[in-house]
């Protein structure tokens, strides 16, 4: 009976929860659907929401919210000086194409003083290189990823012998989804290939086992088949 009661009154307290949660969905669905009756308690509302946005946040919103906190201002500046939010109220009532701007403002985007593509320019500048591998390592260290949802060795590699070729890690950079994909399953069979830039497989960490392959993501993919 005690163990039933418990029950009960867990159950209680979890329903509880997800009233109270649904209420404040709606509450603030009808705040959004009629400002003007908030109109009075505006500053409070926005400082409010402000903080509970910070206090929800992991480690890798508030990455993500410093990290790209200076795009808005960039492209409001970059909007002001080319006329652009002029030529948007201009054509208000209707749709306005990136052509119609780019003819309009006489703006078109150009490569800048950087003559060559990015992924060039970083295999000649190892610094500013490597800061950019590692903020791509970084971006997402905490979250998820695809062996937490994805049952792997059953799906796709439960009849894999070592000749069968079972995964191709498109941009893998260093190898580091083949580490956390064989951590996982130590015991997995089958062939698996890195492709990436010729400068980046030189760094990669996998074993000489993963086979490394310089591929241009704008050409066609050259290996056919894989499960």
């Amino acid at each position: 009976m005690l163990l039933l009661s418990n029950r009960r009154i867990r159950c209680g307290v979890i329903l509880s929860y997800l009233l109270e949660f649904y209420l404040l969905v709606q509450q603030l669905k009808a705040l959004i659907a009629n400002l003007e009756a908030f109109s009075t308690q505006g500053t409070e509302i926005i400082q409010l929401s402000r903080q509970v946005a910070v206090a929800l946040e992991g480690p890798f919103e508030t990455f993500q919210r410093l990290a790209y906190s200076a795009l808005p201002l960039v492209s409001a500046r970059i909007a002001q000086e080319h006329n652009i939010f002029q030529t948007l109220i201009a054509n208000k009532d209707e749709p306005t194409s990136v052509t119609v701007l780019s003819e309009e403002t006489k703006t078109i985007y150009r490569r800048s003083s950087c003559p060559v593509g990015f992924y060039t320019y970083l295999e000649s500048h190892p610094v500013q290189g490597a800061a950019f591998h590692r903020f791509m390592e970084a971006q997402f260290a905490s979250l998820p990823t695809w062996l937490d949802v994805l049952p792997f060795d059953t799906e796709y590699a439960a009849s894999a012998t070592p000749e069968t070729l079972i995964f191709v890690d498109l941009g893998g950079g260093n190898g580091q989804q083949y580490v956390a994909l064989r951590k996982k399953y130590p015991a997995l069979q089958g062939r698996i290939i890195l492709q990436d830039r010729p400068a980046i497989l030189e760094k990669a960490i996998t074993p000489d086992i993963v086979e490394r392959m310089p591929y241009d993501y704008l050409g066609e993919q050259p290996v056919k088949g894989a499960s």
